[in-house]
């Protein structure tokens, strides 16, 4: 219930702008499958023998409703579950112990409320001439928005993993900073055509987080030396790509 009214509140925003006054009124349904990381993946290691992985794969639902013009423009208002995810390795120093290699990760659904801008690429199509039998469009999108997660979380305390008598590695506490936070996105979509109607797309994004809203400390020691301390900060950031069905539920002329 919460997700949903959550969506209604940013449809309501949407449907009260001028900007509606468009040809089409789409409603997409997608199945997402995204990756979030931590920040610092593109930065190389983050502390000694430690560097941020992405998580792994996975499906989330999603659905937006999009506003097709006559022109190159469009707009969304975007609503998707996402990953809040925190991965990373630890390998050790050669020669420090026997192992090679320990992967840690922790995984939070988030609420992603984004509102979109539509750039339609590529030469357009005479509307006074028959549609072609299929067609594949391409689009350019970008915007921001915001990621949500619940106020319910606290901070938890997670139990250090003993490899052996003079390894340990572990993820000692996931600390919650903010339940909102801003964030931008952009990608590229391809949609085919069936005689003029869409009738589906495949979309590749990257969303990017601007405010931490979680934080999770981990202590690691190899071979006896001295126990290594290090922060790692989750933003809501994700790489994915999205299948989806639009349906349309409103056709109209453009405003002069």
């Amino acid at each position: 219930m919460h997700r949903f009214t959550f969506y209604l509140l940013g449809s309501a925003l949407l449907l009260a702008s001028p900007a509606l006054a468009q040809c089409h009124l789409y409603l997409d349904l997608r199945a997402q499958f995204e990756s979030g990381y931590a920040e610092g993946w593109l930065r190389g290691p983050q502390a000694p023998g430690l560097r941020v992985r992405p998580g792994s794969l996975s499906p989330r639902p999603g659905l937006a409703l999009r506003l097709r013009g006559p022109g190159r423009w469009g707009t969304s208002l975007d609503y998707a579950v996402g990953k809040l995810d925190c991965s990373y390795v630890i390998t050790p120093p050669p020669g420090a112990t026997g192992f090679t290699q320990a992967r840690l990760s922790s995984s939070l659904d988030l609420d992603r409320l984004t509102l979109l801008a539509h750039y339609r690429l590529g030469r357009a199509l005479d509307p006074a001439a028959a549609p072609p039998a299929w067609h594949l469009g391409w689009e350019l999108q970008a915007g921001a928005g915001l990621n949500h997660i619940s106020r319910d979380l606290r901070e938890r305390r997670s139990v250090s993993t003993v490899v052996s008598n003079q390894d340990t590695v572990g993820l000692i506490a996931e600390r919650f900073q903010r339940a909102w936070a801003p964030q931008l996105t952009a990608g590229l979509t391809a949609r085919l055509h069936r005689r003029g109607h869409e009738r589906a797309f495949l979309s590749v994004y990257l969303t990017q987080g601007l405010a931490d809203l979680m934080r999770y400390d981990t202590r690691y020691r190899f071979g006896g030396a001295a126990t290594s301390q290090y922060q790692l900060r989750a933003r809501g950031s994700a790489l994915g790509f999205s299948l989806g069905l639009p349906l349309r539920i409103g056709s109209w002329a453009a405003r002069s």
